[in-house]
């Protein structure tokens, strides 16, 4: 929502119905802009950017509405395989045992935080880019 439309909104809700419905109509207007941090655990193998290969429930649970962004953890689990074919980032990285993740050849990653590559997981840079930003 433009900025320009929020406040005329937020002016109008003020003038009908006082500051204290104003407020809250501008939160409830305001809170689907911000986005909220998830968990991604694979479902299957399959490309970074395709919501199919991630679930936000478990190792293999249901498709998840997208793909890990900035502020996500992601953890690749046993028998999957991830490839990397873009420019993304995360919050967190984990490669289970009997994980890989493919750095490719014309991905990066930008990770903010903990890279953990358990004993039995496997990475395959490519020659990607990781960038550790943490």
């Amino acid at each position: 929502m433009p900025v320009k439309t929020f406040y005329k909104v937020f002016f109008l809700c003020f003038h009908f119905f006082g500051d204290r419905a104003a407020v809250i109509i501008s939160a409830l207007l305001i809170l689907p802009l911000f986005s909220f941090s998830a968990t991604y655990y694979t479902r299957g193998s399959g490309s970074w950017n395709t919501p199919g290969t991630w679930s936000i429930v478990s190792c293999g649970g249901a498709i998840a509405g997208g793909f890990p962004g900035a502020g996500d953890d992601v953890i690749i689990c046993s028998s999957h395989t991830v490839n990397l074919t873009a420019i993304h980032s995360c919050a967190s990285i984990t490669i289970n045992s009997g994980g890989t993740f493919n750095g490719g050849a014309i991905g990066a990653l930008s990770i903010s935080g903990d890279w953990v590559n358990n004993l039995g997981g496997a990475f395959t840079s490519g020659t990607s880019l990781i960038t550790f930003n943490g």
